[in-house]
């Protein structure tokens, strides 16, 4: 069932993804070692206040800062494309809406 709160999610999604990352943070997500990494965290966190805030929940917010950022890193390390990558996106932001609500 699609509710007030998914909505709510998904744009923050959009708007976490396109204009809170800059080139830089995106580029950033495909280098090795530590930076690649500390971007992928920065882009993870960004993701996981909105939805903190949104949900009302601290672990909420935690949750989906550590899941974004393991399923960019699966992206940006070429084990699935773009398609898969949002599905997942959309699946756990489906699954919060269902576990924090």
């Amino acid at each position: 069932m699609f509710s007030e709160i998914l909505l709510y999610l998904l744009i923050w999604h959009f708007v976490a993804d396109i204009p809170l990352q800059p080139p830089i943070m995106s580029g950033g997500k495909r280098k090795a070692g530590f930076a690649g990494f500390a971007m992928l965290g920065l882009h993870g966190l960004i993701h996981g206040i909105g939805t903190a805030l949104i949900l009302g929940s601290i672990w909420a917010g935690l949750a989906e800062t550590l899941v974004h950022a393991l399923v960019d890193w699966g992206k940006c390390r070429k084990f699935y494309g773009l398609l898969p990558d949002q599905c997942a996106h959309l699946s756990f932001l489906v699954l919060w809406q269902y576990v924090f609500t």
